[in-house]
């Protein structure tokens, strides 16, 4: 079956991207297709508790969020960064070619764009990175579409950590002053246009100017590093596979709000090897709380030849060093290489069936304090979310352990999906920890905003606790 003609609009090339083998596979029940372990922890199919949701908690103070009626009006992707995490790092210039500190730059550089006592001077927040993009007004009290646009990536940025609508603004375009939104290509939802069908293998057109970050790119995960943010950028390809991956680095103003004016793309970076039958992807998610001195890059190792299924696969740098990619080590299953096509070879797989998006975070408390919680949907699309524990960030991992499911797509029409489910440190306490999953339309434009906003739920670390002592 050709999925590009179960996806007719523009907007939908990404769903294509990310739920093509699932129409290859000819089942969206997951329940039937097998784990096979690749460490000496995981258990046999069978034996994970996939009946047991041990946790339903929503967060409907964080769903509202993002309920909005004119301006920003849904997305996905939705990562987030903590700004200010490195404030003890003063900022540096960075080398705009390769994305690493310049030699002159060992000491701060007041003649640096950004402000040398920038990490100190900008209030603690949270950046939001998102990834395709609907912007407007609505009718219905908020529930329909009116005039709308997209953007392939937006932004926002969140001062403190309680979900107050009042503490939080979205970015489209360099101009942060203006809050206009910025395309000028409208989408109307279900429209049968076959000038805009994908069914062509094609490089998607290039839109420029209506791009916080220029071209088409759909946003990684970032994380704050000497001042400024750092984060990867996929530019799709033929067949919607990602044609490379940019790493970005994004200036803060005095503010702390990005400075769409300050941004350093390095397009050569090692990101993404493909192989006649597999790519490895660097960036989806970023584990930047390890205590050994390491920041720890995950991605996926997409293997064309089963079905495109989607296996954990991790780098890392040293911390002092991590813009230069010299100095990055790739997991290869068996130790740890400078080459990136090392991360392509089938044994460099952590878990098997993962998502596109997910995220590692260490665990601060409890009987699993300071092991490694990997949240992810299984599959990549799908009503569960699922964790896993490690004991390092990269394994070995347990048993995969379903801790929610979600009842959103009931809510609308046939046809409405959950996927990409992810974890975000920031928000929580000791307690829990706050997890977000994407909703989408499959094969069309969503119909409304209500299916195309994050939704968000809650992870108790008890939980965590006990399904792992019930899997022992």
């Amino acid at each position: 079956m050709n999925v590009s003609s179960l996806v007719p609009r523009r907007f939908s090339k990404r769903a294509a991207f990310l739920f093509a083998p699932l129409f290859l596979t000819g089942s969206l029940d997951f329940a039937s297709l097998p784990i096979f372990p690749q460490t000496p922890v995981l258990r046999d199919f069978a034996d994970l508790p996939r009946s047991a949701v041990f946790a339903q908690e929503e967060a409907p103070e964080w769903d509202a969020l993002f309920e909005r009626r004119d301006g920003w009006l849904a997305a996905d992707g939705i990562y987030s960064v903590e700004l200010g995490r490195d404030a003890a790092e003063n900022a540096v210039k960075l080398d705009a070619k390769s994305s690493t500190p310049s030699d002159s730059a060992v000491k701060p550089d007041v003649s640096s764009p950004i402000s040398p006592n920038l990490a100190d001077a900008a209030p603690r927040g949270t950046l939001f990175i998102f990834s395709d993009t609907f912007g407007g007004s609505t009718k219905n009290d908020g529930r329909d579409f009116d005039e709308i646009k997209m953007s392939n990536h937006s932004f926002a940025v969140l001062n403190g950590s309680a979900p107050e609508s009042t503490e939080i603004d979205f970015f489209w375009r360099r101009k942060t002053e203006n809050k206009e939104f910025a395309p000028t290509k409208a989408l109307v939802p279900n429209s049968q246009n076959s000038q805009d069908s994908p069914n062509k293998q094609e490089k998607p057109e290039r839109l420029a100017p209506h791009n916080p970050l220029g071209v088409d790119r759909w946003l990684q995960d970032g994380v704050a590093w000497r001042g400024r943010v750092w984060l990867s950028a996929i530019l799709v390809g033929a067949g919607w596979k990602p044609e490379r991956i940019d790493a970005v680095s994004l200036g803060l103003d005095a503010n702390g709000s990005p400075d769409f004016n300050d941004v350093l793309i390095d397009e050569t970076a090692p990101l993404s090897f493909r192989t006649k039958t597999a790519q490895v992807v660097f960036g989806a998610a970023i584990c930047d709380d390890a205590e050994d001195g390491f920041l720890y890059v995950f991605g996926y190792l997409d293997r064309f030849d089963v079905g495109s299924r989607k296996d954990l696969v991790v780098a890392r740098a040293p911390r002092a060093s991590f813009g230069d990619f010299s100095t990055w080590r790739y997991f290869d299953g068996r130790g740890w290489s400078p080459n990136v096509a090392d991360a392509a070879r089938p044994e460099a797989g952590l878990v098997e069936r993962v998502s596109t998006e997910f995220s590692v975070s260490k665990i601060p408390t409890g009987a699993n304090a300071g092991r490694y919680l990997l949240v992810y949907t299984p599959g990549v699309i799908g009503n569960e979310i699922a964790f896993r524990v490690g004991e390092t960030p990269w394994g070995p991992l347990g048993p995969e352990t379903v801790f929610y499911r979600s009842t959103v797509p009931q809510e609308f029409e046939r046809g409405v999906r959950c996927y990409n489910a992810k974890a975000h440190p920031a928000f929580g306490d000791g307690e829990k920890i706050l997890v977000s999953y994407n909703v989408n339309r499959l094969g069309t434009l969503p119909r409304r905003p209500a299916e195309y906003r994050p939704r968000f739920v809650w992870l108790r670390y008890s939980t965590v606790d006990a399904a792992t002592q019930t899997q022992r």
